[in-house]
């Protein structure tokens, strides 16, 4: 699932806690509240920072929306394209230089 429930819930405004763990934090970038998932007291007080801290709410929450606008369809389906060309020339040439 990549990252989609992260971004979905960015878009739709919720401050985001997230373990910061395997691709996490390349997702989320600076707009969720990380937390070391070996850890169950860091989960804790990542909690109890967003409930006593409606600032730090507001800001993950503004934070949100300008991150996950950047996982938009039409991004991702350039950014695939782009990739599957780079596979294809590299395919091609590796194909010729075996003749």
């Amino acid at each position: 699932t990549f990252g989609l429930p992260l971004i979905e819930a960015m878009a739709s405004g919720i401050p985001v806690i997230a373990a910061d763990a395997s691709s996490t934090p390349e997702i989320v970038g600076d707009a969720a509240e990380l937390f070391d998932p070996t850890l169950s007291d860091t989960l804790r007080a990542a909690i109890e920072a967003l409930l006593s801290d409606a600032r730090k709410r507001a800001d993950l929450v503004s934070k949100g929306y300008r991150r996950a606008d950047q996982f938009t369809w039409s991004k991702t389906a350039a950014r695939m394209f782009e990739v599957f060309s780079i596979a294809m020339q590299t395919h091609r040439s590796k194909k010729g230089s075996r003749r």
